[in-house]
């Protein structure tokens, strides 16, 4: 018993006190666990469970008139997802690409760019299946984070498109060519096999590249996101403070930046202004370590 108070006090302590990146990997593996335990029971016992309507009311329709009468799934299919390797490759690829990201952009800005690039997704679906000729008489769905990961991925790669990865058999590689490659390969696999899947990544990965640009120019997408956010939370939750978070650009300042006075958020808020202006490349070694040690500490 005192094993399973255990793990459940460490969900929660994640939920309540872990990054951004670590909730939604959590809320995602929730409703994965959840799903998938009305359907072993439907399996077990052999008898007809809601599983099937559970996934089409939360998964995206195609259809703009479907869409209609259940305007939630824009979001909840962005939480949806009903095969162990689905999940498991976007968790993945969020837990990398979104601790990664928020070393640049602080982890307040990767919601933004999770639902939104998710929206993005699914926005090029609905008109991809509106406009071509080739989808007029199908009828699908769409859910997953896929498009959510692939914005917070070139959302990367457009800030520090130079960031170097160690991948297996490829070795040391750019992120650019990383992006550029998923880029391509969904774009080419439309005709093949889940074209709506591939189209919701390539709108996400469009969103990340200009969510990236405006970011760089004062990020005014994320501000306004997470102030409607903080809002919501309050209503939810009337004894939560909303989080302080400085929206401001850095003011440039004489002080050096080994002045001893100077403290270690300051220091990252500076390091940030930089990335932002000039691109991660511009740092000096010093502000690179830097940087690194303050990430590993999180």
């Amino acid at each position: 018993m005192s094993v399973q108070f255990s793990i459940i006090d460490d969900i929660k302590n994640s939920l309540r006190y872990g990054n951004t990146t670590i909730r939604l990997i959590w809320i995602n593996v929730g409703v994965f666990v959840v799903l998938g335990l009305i359907r072993l029971l439907g399996f077990l016992f052999g008898i007809n469970t809601p599983f099937q309507k559970i996934v089409e009311g939360l998964a995206l329709p195609s259809s703009l008139k479907d869409l209609m009468w259940q305007p939630w799934s824009l979001i909840t299919h962005l939480f949806l997802h009903i095969d162990l390797w689905h999940i498991f490759m976007n968790m993945l690829v969020l837990y990398w690409f979104g601790n990664i990201l928020s070393d640049f952009v602080t982890q307040r800005r990767i919601l933004p760019v999770y639902i939104l690039g998710g929206l993005a997704g699914a926005v090029a679906v609905l008109l991809s299946y509106a406009l071509f000729p080739v989808f007029r008489n199908s009828d699908a769905i769409a859910y997953g984070a896929s498009a959510s990961v692939m914005a917070i991925l070139t959302c990367m790669a457009a800030i520090s498109p130079n960031y170097t990865l160690h991948l297996i058999l490829l070795g040391r590689i750019p992120i650019k060519f990383l992006a550029l490659a998923l880029f391509i390969i969904d774009l080419i696999s439309i005709p093949q096999s889940n074209a709506g899947g591939h189209i919701a990544h390539i709108g996400g990965a469009i969103f990340g590249i200009v969510y990236a640009r405006q970011w760089q120019r004062g990020d005014a997408w994320g501000k306004t996101f997470n102030r409607l956010t903080d809002k919501v939370i309050q209503l939810i939750d009337k004894n939560k403070e909303p989080a302080k978070q400085s929206y401001q650009q850095p003011k440039n300042t004489t002080r050096s930046n080994s002045s001893p006075t100077l403290s270690e958020q300051e220091r990252i808020d500076q390091i940030l202004d930089k990335i932002a202006q000039t691109g991660y490349d511009s740092l000096t070694q010093e502000e690179k370590t830097f940087l690194f040690k303050v990430s590993n500490k999180k």
